[in-house]
């Protein structure tokens, strides 16, 4: 009907649900305790480009001259919108060395359902 506005469209969400510890070369260390939220470390970041929250999966110390070095994270993420994640859903670099993963395509996510990344 005519003056009716359109119901808002729902805001994408996701929460980490685990986060494993990362696989690393024997060159590297990583610090145990960098895994976990970081959004009011980065909240000015974020309020940058349009985010709500950050969540660090881990942290290593790359001696100088190690070359390339192998690292392996997995954490479990839950679609907790009320959309459905869309099938064009990826990760995508926003800020600093991608170290060759600048992008990650995810798919589609029911809400309510979990993906390991």
């Amino acid at each position: 009907p005519r003056g009716e506005r359109p119901a808002p469209l729902a805001r994408p969400s996701a929460k980490v649900i685990d986060v494993a510890p990362l696989i690393v070369g024997i060159e590297l260390e990583e610090d145990v305790r960098a895994p976990g939220d970081v959004s009011a470390e980065l909240a000015g970041f974020l309020a940058g480009v349009g985010a709500s929250c950050a969540f660090r999966i881990g942290r290593v110390r790359v001696p100088a001259g190690a070359g390339d070095v192998p690292v392996c994270g997995k954490v479990v993420v839950e679609n907790s919108g009320e959309a459905p994640r869309p099938e064009t859903a990826a990760l995508t670099l926003v800020s600093g060395d991608a170290w060759g993963l600048e992008h990650l395509h995810l798919g589609p996510v029911r809400p309510g359902e979990q993906a390991e990344i």
